[in-house]
């Protein structure tokens, strides 16, 4: 499975989720919003690729 962040003051480090430093003027709540998916396999055992799952999580003040 693979992660990217879509939106917002973060990143992914390896499996880590880590927040950047928040703009000065930033107003709350900012929203981070992480995208998932799998790749599937041609060669057996044969899977599908998943459909992209987004998650969104808000960071209060």
């Amino acid at each position: 499975m693979r992660y990217f962040v879509r939106e917002g003051p973060a990143e992914i480090a390896g499996n880590t989720l880590r927040l950047r430093t928040v703009p000065p003027r930033a107003k709350f709540p900012l929203k981070v919003t992480l995208v998932a998916w799998q790749f599937g396999r041609g060669s057996d055992p044969k899977t599908q690729t998943a459909e992209p799952v987004e998650s969104t999580l808000l960071l209060m003040r």
